[in-house]
């Protein structure tokens, strides 16, 4: 009887009773078997149970029919035709017909009909026993090896190409796949091998489709599924030019082994190709007296490696942390960290990647905050969870004096409405106690002790306290009661004590033509700014210890 679930006629069931099972317990086998220009395979379950893909042309079932006995096949569950051309399915009515005929349970197919002699002797003599696969379907071995169903009637793609029709199954048993597709097409128009490409993954056998045509095994699609090995059922004295070369190559290309049943550059029958495996992970291949072994691909991975841990964060410079995390596990190997940040604490996004424990974070904002987690990614592209989070704040960033605004042709006649303003542009204050402001080399003011500015905080000098306008913040008066800025020009400089000049500015009658109008940077208070006339990127004349518009830095 049969050993699938699937039910058949009761004709059919004494048919069967004819031809007992044999006793199995072997490898898991796949054969493409060596019938000429046409396809026929086999595939046997390790218990025994057998399902035939194709059955080549006119005159095959003999051959079919005496390999699976010679392996000990003496019924068939099911077969799949891929596509109804002659040297596809021409043989499979053979296999059940004559005194060593081996029964076939169920035969799954497009549907549908097409006219040729083949194809109305396979009709015949399957009636009744014929199902139409769905795409998705998964056909059952036994229940050790699946079937399932990837390409049926072009998948939608409008076409009445036979070869685009092909049902194509990818067949599992363990970590091993195959692909079986019979003349599939990947060309211009008809491609439907990039339709399948995703679906199906990658495999360990590919059965080239339509013998190695140039219009199939397009190359998107063999490098989306890096066969192992590819089998090329093939005539050696086939007209088309199968396996073209065009095709070998772009197989070739993925690292594939290629095995083929005839060779006609040597017009030779190299024989059945059988791969068989004990355990899924590897598998032997072998024609005649040659063989060889071959691993499959590694299993897919859908574990998360454990989150990092012990996530550390230290601030080292006004615009640099530094991360360090102890490592985390992952049961096939951990390929490296994604670093997340926050300014806020809560809003964390992607900053970094590191194929270490640690990560160092640059070109941050001096005297701030950030946060951080890390978490693990492993070959497959898992993720893990968040490792503890862990914060840090920048060091303030230097203090940086520089001058940024010097009235040299005061409002009206007093002299003692000249001024120099001094910004601290940097982040952390600056003592700037004993500094002096210098025109044309003498001293003109010296900071009194004590003195400091912050960030973002301005000190105005005005030529004597008389000449400071009420209101006006952050001002005083020259130490020497005098600037002595004269108009024809003058270099302004602010040195430290040790003498050594923080920054100046040699000015010329340019930035002195108008009355009560200072020079100032632009930008307001950039160490690289030029000096412009006031009142050009202002609408006030002058904005002694305040921006240029008159408010706070």
């Amino acid at each position: 009887m049969l050993r699938s679930s699937l039910a058949v006629p009761a004709a059919l069931a004494a048919l069967l009773a004819l031809f007992p099972a044999a006793s199995f317990a072997g490898p898991f086998r796949f054969t493409t078997i060596d019938i000429g220009q046409g396809d026929g395979a086999v595939v046997v379950a390790p218990s025994g149970c057998a399902a035939l893909l194709d059955g080549g042309p006119t005159g095959a079932g003999a051959k079919i029919k005496s390999y699976l006995r010679s392996i000990g096949v003496t019924q068939v569950d099911f077969a799949i035709l891929s596509h109804f051309h002659a040297d596809h399915l021409g043989g499979l009515d053979e296999v059940e017909q004559g005194a060593d005929g081996i029964p076939i349970g169920t035969v799954y197919d497009r549907g549908g009909s097409y006219s040729s002699t083949a194809y109305s002797q396979y009709a015949s003599q399957f009636a009744g026993r014929r199902q139409t696969a769905a795409l998705g379907q998964v056909i059952d071995l036994c229940g050790e090896v699946q079937l399932r169903v990837v390409a049926v009637n072009a998948n939608g793609l409008s076409t009445t190409d036979e070869n685009a029709r092909s049902l194509v199954v990818k067949i599992s048993w363990g970590e091993l796949d195959a692909l079986v597709g019979g003349d599939l097409t990947g060309d211009t128009g008809k491609d439907v091998e990039s339709l399948i490409e995703d679906s199906v993954g990658l495999v360990e056998l590919y059965k080239v489709h339509h013998h190695g045509s140039r219009y199939s095994s397009n190359a998107g699609f063999v490098n989306a599924i890096l066969p192992r090995v590819s089998f090329v059922s093939v005539g050696w004295d086939n007209p088309y030019g199968h396996p073209t070369a065009e095709a070998m190559a772009r197989i070739a290309g993925t690292g594939s082994a290629i095995w083929q049943t005839e060779d006609p550059g040597t017009q030779q029958e190299l024989g059945d190709i059988e791969l068989t495996s004990d355990d899924g992970l590897t598998f032997t291949v072998s024609q005649g007296g040659s063989w060889a072994s071959y691993s499959s691909h590694p299993p897919a991975d859908s574990e998360p490696p454990g989150a990092p841990s012990d996530l550390g964060a230290t601030a080292v410079s006004t615009g640099e942390i530094d991360l360090g995390w102890t490592a985390s596990a992952d049961n096939v190997g951990v390929t490296g960290y994604r670093v997340y940040r926050s300014t806020d604490g809560g809003n964390f996004s992607l900053v970094g990647t590191s194929s270490t424990t640690g990560l160092a974070d640059v070109g941050l904002s001096a005297s701030t905050t950030y946060w951080y987690f890390v978490t693990a990614v492993d070959a497959a592209g898992n993720e893990s969870a968040a490792s503890d989070i862990a914060s840090a704040t920048t060091f303030a960033s230097p203090g940086q004096i520089i001058l940024n605004e010097v009235l040299a042709n005061e409002p009206g006649s007093s002299t003692a409405g000249e001024l120099v303003e001094a910004v601290n542009v940097g982040g952390s204050p600056v003592n700037i106690s004993g500094w002096t402001i210098r025109v044309s080399g003498v001293t003109r003011h010296t900071f009194a002790s004590g003195t400091t500015l912050g960030p973002r905080q301005a000190i105005a000098v005005f030529g004597s306290a008389s000449g400071i306008p009420p209101g006006t913040p952050g001002a005083i008066g020259s130490s020497t009661g005098s600037l002595a800025l004269v108009n024809s020009g003058a270099t302004v400089s602010v040195r430290n004590p040790a003498g050594t000049t923080i920054s100046s500015v040699t000015y010329g009658t340019s930035l002195t033509s108008r009355d009560g109008v200072s020079m100032n940077r632009n930008p307001d208070a950039s160490p690289s700014g030029s000096w412009v006339l006031h009142d050009t990127i202002s609408a006030l004349p002058s904005s002694p210890a305040t921006d240029v518009n008159g408010g706070a830095f």
